[in-house]
């Protein structure tokens, strides 16, 4: 019998049964918990049945488990297999807790069942052992091993838990009285109590098709909601939005054009997690809509007008703009969705009601159409009604945006704004002009303005320009307006101005309007007065400018000397001599402008043949000789005289200074030379004036004459009498004039002058006078036959006037010229005697022997022939003063002469005699060269003009001319024409071979006139033929070229004019070709002619050769870049 055994089991009993105790009331406490929990859970959130019957379920399997649990436990400790309640276990704590020595029990328990591992012990002793730790176990109580006060506190805490839980269900009994019911009943499904109510006021509906609609919505309870959902649902989706509340309980909320059947309720949802409701809702309410026809298509058609040649333009009801120029068809189209039964379009232009226009609509099924005419800024809207007479809603209002045709636009490039009309009264016309759409009319509106003497009364005509495309809208028009039909006299003036028309068939033609123009046909009296003012302000510029020349170049000198004392430049003398060489740029700067207004008064009188060819010749001639003024050595000494300025090198300046000094100078001497001269030029100008104007009158009154002669009829009398008027005024002009130009002759011509005064004081003058007087007060009479015997005899005497006059200025002429002949007599003779008396010396001298006290006589004889040389040149240089005939070889010869006697005198003091006498033999060379110079001048001062004879050159041109014409005709049309890529090419082409052939046979030409004036000027011509060229090579035509190809034009019927006016000139005779190198009037140079040279000559032959002004500059940078060539080789 095992008696430890036997005595453990029941103190394992006893810790059983206190751990069953405390378990118990660890159940009790967290059920109770778990209970109360369950309990706020339902009371406060209203657990759904699903959840409620899941926690039964839930605790139902808990506790079938925890029975399950507790039968495998007792099994378990019945074999002794828990390690809790094994009996070792008991043993160690029973000893431990009730016997001093912790271990007896267990040793006891083991010796009892025979485990005493690897110690051998007495059985004996062991069963003693065993019975009495037995009997020791016998005496003590399970309860004082195992304690109860830890079940003490458990139950304590248990018990707490309930009181609390029986507490809460006291507080709250009425939620934890429903919520137990309702765990009770698990399965059952309680309502959840809300605080309000949610419903619609407006309950269902039924609307038309976009009606519009407002909802309202009530909330009933105890705390109403601030806000509400309405969610709005439809087969095309669902919506929610959020309404405030309106007022007390009421929301509102309006639905606009409802086009579709909706479904709706409002509810709000819980705001708190407590809540027991998740959302309180409205019942859901239905909206049912009634279709109206809806217009799914809408087509508009703007039909421009056809003036415009625009395409129809087509736009979809998208665009809810729609544009059109004035006068266009809008057609509409439109497709809905149901068959219609009418409709019409309002187009409205304001805002009353009176202001719209119904158009109704052709009905087809589904479709529409009709058109509107576009007149003005309008609104448009579309109605169609179905079979139900039910309409669309809300139609969509279109803008109708009416565009105006613009006015055209018109630039007027040539003429300028006042013109002066020429010999052959054409005015050329160059416009540009731009419409939108096209033209209908370009025309001229033209007024004749007479001189108020003649009180005449104006009328307006019209001038309609033809040759222009009417569809392009943007072109440049090339016109030549021929005005010699319109019966133009002196004094008259043209006012007139463009006018272009647009196309516009609707509102009526539009136009633009240029400014005015002004063309003048100007007397011969106000050209030559013009002419003259012309030159009084450019010889009153030269006049001043000399003067400040002179102070200058008195400046300069002092300031040479003062720079000789000096062994440094100050700061002051530099500064000054930087302002003298700014003055004298400046100075060149104004000679280059009176060489402009020199070649704009040549260019005028050529252009209205105011002077003769001769005089002509010196104004170019006079107009080279300003252009001599700024020669190249003045640029190099100026450039020098800076560079010196910069270097500061004190020798430098002085050299510098020395040849710039000497430049101006020559400068101030060369501009006394054109004062000089140009004043005498003026005279003769005045007095070619006169003749010119007096025959010019006597011209007039003859064909007056003829007109009395034979038109009689009254109605003639008063246009007659205008024209006497006109040469009445004349005549008194011409009076005034000879007495003017009597004195200003009278300095170089004295017998002229006196005969000019006789002639304008004489009784036949007087006579004249009163037979003007009469005509002119006969003819306002309408007295014919009286008025032509007084127009006659005034004619007649203006005859004897102008031959008269013509007599005057030819022995004015023949005065001045016998006058330089003597002066160039006498240069002659002294020039042959200086040659003669060198020649001789030079004889004398080639023999002398080296050590000959001869030699010093020779030399004395030597210088003074060099004195009277000297004293030559300064007769020469007087004379220069006074004609151009002076030529450059006459200077560059005597030149030659100074040198060649200054080496000879060298030569001598070195008692070199042959040498001496070589220098005196070029010396002689160049004395006889001089007289030759001056042979040469003395002929080309008596005789004048080319020989005639040039008809076959002129033949030639004419066709040349021709050509040229029809090259630019085409041209013009190939650029104002439509065509097409491939014919603008061949035609482009075709214009360059005829083009190129016309620059071959202009080749030709100027190959056979080598060396004569008119090479110079067709060489330009082919130059700019040459630029035409390329551009017809390159396909390039465009306005540049026809500006070339006029350019043309013009320099060929110039060329061709001014070789008629040579060789029509009776003052012109033949004479035998003259090898001479005519540089024109420069005159003697104070250089003696030693810094001219070839480049120079061939400059100033060129500039005599009549080019136009254009290639006058290009012939002068030419030659100026070839002396600049020469002078870098001399210095190398």
């Amino acid at each position: 019998m095992r008696k430890i055994a036997t005595q453990l089991i029941r103190f394992r009993q006893r810790k059983i049964v206190t751990d069953l105790l405390i378990t118990g009331w660890i159940i009790l406490a967290i059920g109770t918990i778990i209970v109360s929990l369950l309990l706020v859970l339902e009371a406060v959130f209203w657990l759904s049945p699903a959840f409620r019957y899941g926690v039964w379920q839930s605790g139902l399997v808990l506790l079938a488990a925890i029975a399950v649990m507790g039968a495998v436990v007792g099994l378990f400790i019945r074999q002794d297999s828990i390690r809790r309640y094994r009996l070792d276990t008991i043993a160690h704590e029973t000893g431990r807790a009730a016997l001093p020595k912790g271990d007896e029990i267990i040793n006891a328990l083991q010796l009892e069942s025979g485990d005493s591992g690897s110690y051998k012990t007495s059985r004996e002793l062991a069963d003693e052992f065993v019975t009495e730790t037995a009997s020791k176990l016998i005496s003590l109580s399970p309860a004082d091993v195992y304690s109860t006060r830890e079940k003490k506190k458990l139950k304590v805490a248990a018990l707490g838990s309930i009181a609390a839980a029986v507490l809460l269900i006291i507080f709250f009994r009425a939620s934890f009285a429903g919520a137990a019911q309702r765990w009770i009943h698990p399965r059952t499904n309680f309502p959840v109590p809300y605080p309000y109510e949610l419903k619609s006021i407006t309950g269902n509906l039924s609307l038309m098709g976009g009606d519009d609609s407002v909802l309202q919505f009530s909330a009933e309870g105890k705390r109403l909601p601030s806000s509400l959902q309405l969610e709005l649902m439809s087969d095309k989706g669902d919506a929610t939005l959020t309404l405030e509340i309106m007022e007390q309980g009421l929301f509102t909320y309006e639905l606009k054009s409802v086009l579709q059947n909706y479904r709706y309720r409002v509810f709000t949802t819980s705001s708190h997690f407590w809540e027991p409701w998740e959302e309180i809702s409205s019942p859901i309410y239905r909206i049912d809509v009634t279709d109206r026809p809806t217009i799914e298509q809408f087509t508009a058609t703007v039909i421009p007008p056809s003036y415009t040649s625009l395409a129809p333009s087509e736009q979809k009801g998208n665009i809810a703009e729609i544009r059109g120029i004035k006068g266009s068809e809008l057609g509409i189209s439109l497709k809905t969705d149901k068959n219609l039964d009418e409709g019409f379009l309002t187009v409205g232009t304001g805002s009353k009601s009176g202001d719209q226009e119904k158009i109704p609509l052709t009905i087809n099924g589904r479709k529409a159409t009709g058109s509107v005419s576009m007149m003005r800024d309008a609104s448009l809207t579309a109605h169609v009604y179905d079979s139900r007479g039910i309409g669309n809603l809300d139609p969509i209002e279109y803008r109708l945006v009416v565009l105006q045709d613009l006015s055209p636009q018109m630039q007027v490039l040539i003429p300028p704004e006042v013109t002066e009309l020429g010999s052959d009264f054409t005015i050329p016309i160059k416009l540009h002009i731009e419409d939108d759409f096209g033209f209908s009319t370009l025309q001229i509106v033209y007024e004749v303005k007479h001189p108020e003497y003649l009180q005449q009364e104006e009328s307006v005509s019209i001038h309609v320009l033809k040759n222009f495309s009417r569809m392009t809208i943007a072109q440049d028009i090339y016109y030549l307006w021929d005005v010699s039909k319109l019966g133009l006299m002196p004094d008259d003036e043209l006012q007139f101005h463009f006018e272009v028309y647009d196309n516009d068939i609707i509102s009526g033609p539009k136009k633009a309007v240029s400014s005015t123009f002004f063309a003048k046909f100007p007397s011969l009296a106000d050209l030559f007065a013009r002419t003259e003012e012309q030159e009084e302000e450019v010889q009153s510029a030269a006049e001043e400018m000399g003067k400040e020349l002179e102070e200058l170049t008195e400046s300069l000198k002092e300031m040479q000397l003062e720079l000789l004392k000096d062994e440094k430049l100050e700061w002051e003398k530099h500064q000054l001599l930087e302002e003298s060489l700014k003055e004298v740029k400046d100075k060149l700067k104004q000679i280059e402008s009176l060489r402009e207004q020199m070649d704009t008064i040549a260019q005028e009188a050529e252009k209205h043949d105011l002077f003769s060819p001769e005089l002509l010749e010196k104004f170019q001639t006079l107009n080279d000789l300003l252009q001599d003024l700024m020669s190249p050595e003045m640029m190099a000494a100026m450039e020098r005289m800076q560079s010196a300025l910069e270097d500061v090198s004190l020798e430098d300046l002085q050299a510098a200074l020395e040849d710039f000094s000497l430049n101006v100078a020559e400068l101030e001497s060369q501009l006394d030379r054109f004062i000089d001269i140009f004043e005498r030029i003026q005279a003769e100008q005045q007095m070619d004036e006169l003749a010119r104007r007096m025959e010019q009158l006597a011209k007039d009154q003859e064909d007056l004459t003829s007109k009395l002669e034979s038109e009689s009829a009254d109605e003639n009398a008063s246009r007659l009498a205008e024209d006497e008027l006109r040469n009445q005024q004349e005549y008194k002009n011409l009076l005034e004039l000879m007495a003017e130009a009597a004195e200003s002759i009278e300095p170089y011509a004295q017998s002229p002058s006196e005969d000019l005064k006789e002639l304008a004081e004489s009784e036949l003058a007087q006579e004249t006078s009163n037979l003007l007087e009469h005509a002119v007060q006969q003819l306002k009479q309408s007295d014919m036959s009286q008025a032509s015997l007084s127009a006659e005899s005034a004619s007649q005497n203006l005859q004897q006037m102008s031959q008269m006059m013509q007599s005057i200025q030819m022995g004015f002429q023949t005065q001045s010229t016998g006058e330089m002949a003597e002066k160039f007599r006498s240069i002659l003779r002294k020039t042959l005697t200086i040659s003669k008396e060198q020649e001789r010396l030079q004889g004398e001298t080639a023999d002398l022997p080296r050590n000959s006290p001869r030699l010093r006589e020779k030399g004395g004889e030597q210088q003074l022939l060099k004195d009277k040389l000297t004293q030559l040149i300064g007769e020469m240089m007087e004379l220069s003063h006074q004609t151009f005939a002076v030529s450059p070889e006459m200077g560059k010869a005597v030149g030659r002469a100074v040198a060649g006697m200054t080496e000879s005198l060298s030569r001598m003091e070195e008692r070199n005699a042959s040498s001496a006498a070589n220098k005196q033999s070029a010396t002689v060379a160049a004395l006889n060269d001089a007289a030759l110079a001056t042979i040469s001048a003395m002929e080309e001062m008596q005789q004048s003009g080319m020989a005639s004879g040039m008809e076959q050159f002129l033949e030639r041109m004419q066709q040349m001319t021709g050509q040229q014409q029809g090259i630019n005709n085409q041209t013009l049309q190939m650029l104002m024409g439509q065509m097409t890529a491939s014919a603008q090419k061949e035609m482009m082409q075709r214009l360059g071979q005829q083009q190129g052939q016309l620059r071959k046979s202009l080749q030709e030409l100027i190959n056979e006139t080598r060396g004569s004036r008119q090479s110079g000027e067709l060489q330009g011509i082919a130059e700019q033929m040459e630029e035409v060229l390329k551009d017809f090579r390159r396909r390039r035509v465009n306005r540049k070229t026809v500006e070339r190809q006029e350019r043309i034009m013009s320099r060929m019927l110039n060329s061709q004019k001014s070789l008629k006016q040579r060789d029509l000139s009776e003052m012109r005779k033949s004479r035998t070709s003259v090898e001479v190198v005519s540089d024109g009037p420069a005159g003697l140079p104070a250089d003696l002619g030693q810094r001219r040279n070839l480049a120079i000559e061939a400059l100033n032959e060129a500039l005599k050769a009549g080019f136009p002004r254009d290639y006058q500059e290009m012939i002068r940078r030419y030659f100026n870049s070839l002396i600049q060539d020469e002078t870098v080789e001399t210095d190398q």
